[in-house]
Formats: C-alpha cells, sequence, structure tokens
C-alpha cells in the first residue's frame, strides 16, 4: 500500500510469506494466547500496518473460529469488523473462546502461585506464562511486581521486597541475585 508516496504495511502475499498459523476455535486459553502472540510476531515480521492486521489475521481462520467470524460480519457489517483496532479483536476473540471456567482456573493458579520447591526458573517463567494469560490480575506492572514478590520463598521475598524494585525486570534480577 502507498501513502504519499511511500511504501505502509505489507500485501497479503508477504503476510502469508510469515507463515501464520491457523486457528480452529479449539484447545482453550493456552492455544488462543499462543496463537495471538504468534500472529503479533507474524504482523512484526511482514510489516503488516495498524490496518490490516485484523482482515489478513481473519483470513487465518478454520472451523469454529471461521464459522465464528463470518457471523460477526453478518451481524457487524465487513466494514466494522475488519477496521476494529487489533486489542478490540484480541478482546472479542477471548470473549468468544476463553471458556469462563479456564479463565477462573488460571486466575486462581496465579493467585496461588508460589515457590514451592521449584528452581527460581520455573517459578519465574510459570508466573510470565500465567501473567500472559490472566493480564487482568496483574495490571499495572506494580500489581504484578506485588504478585511476584508474594509468590516467593519467604526469605528470598523479604530480601527482594526490601529492595523496593520499581520494575519486573528488577524483581527478577533481585531474585536471581538473592
Amino acid at each position: 500500500m502507498l501513502v504519499n508516496g511511500n511504501r505502509v504495511g505489507c500485501s497479503y502475499k508477504e503476510f502469508l510469506a510469515c507463515n501464520p498459523k491457523e486457528y480452529d476455535g479449539k484447545g482453550g486459553a493456552v492455544v488462543l494466547t499462543r496463537w495471538i502472540e504468534k500472529m503479533e510476531s507474524v504482523h512484526d515480521m511482514s510489516g503488516c500496518s495498524i490496518d490490516q492486521k485484523v482482515k489478513y489475521t481473519a483470513g487465518s481462520f478454520v472451523g469454529k473460529a471461521l464459522t465464528w467470524w463470518n457471523s460477526q460480519i453478518r451481524t457487524l457489517s465487513r466494514e466494522v469488523v475488519v477496521s476494529m483496532s487489533w486489542n478490540d479483536f484480541k478482546f472479542m476473540m477471548i470473549q468468544e473462546f476463553y471458556p469462563s471456567h479456564e479463565m477462573q482456573k488460571l486466575e486462581s493458579e496465579l493467585w496461588n502461585h508460589a515457590m514451592v520447591r521449584a528452581g527460581h526458573a520455573a517459578y519465574t517463567d510459570r508466573f510470565h506464562e500465567l501473567a500472559r494469560l490472566v493480564p487482568h490480575l496483574v495490571t499495572p506492572e506494580s500489581r504484578m511486581i506485588e504478585r511476584y514478590v508474594y509468590g516467593l520463598a519467604p526469605q528470598i521475598r523479604k530480601m527482594v521486597a526490601a529492595t523496593k524494585p520499581k520494575t519486573m525486570h528488577k524483581a527478577v534480577q533481585y531474585f536471581l541475585r538473592a
């Protein structure tokens, strides 16, 4: 696409060359979240513009997801659905394909996630994965830091908390030094 003589975005062929993964609407929260992360990577690699993201991404729907997408087009109109923001699109997908019982289970797991017989890498990796799956529990970043520090083993928690980390990166760094 050209805007004022400058190239903006990518062609659908360029988008497809980055091998976007199909999405069938199955697999729950973890599959959906990983698919969204993969699609965001494809957007970056292809140079996809903001107004192309939803339209091109929807081309990867199959099965149940395609049926859902076509119902959105019939209900809201093609113009409305393909021009929505990427964040609105993700929110709609989460509402549809993230079962509420699964969301509650992940929320509970994050809330109770603790460093029990787990190494620091395992604790931190699972914390980050859960935070991506239920971001509303750890937004803003100060809440994420608080939740992360709370799950640390008591002696480490005290040392990390005493440093009053202002970023998640700093909290993890302090933890690794503790």
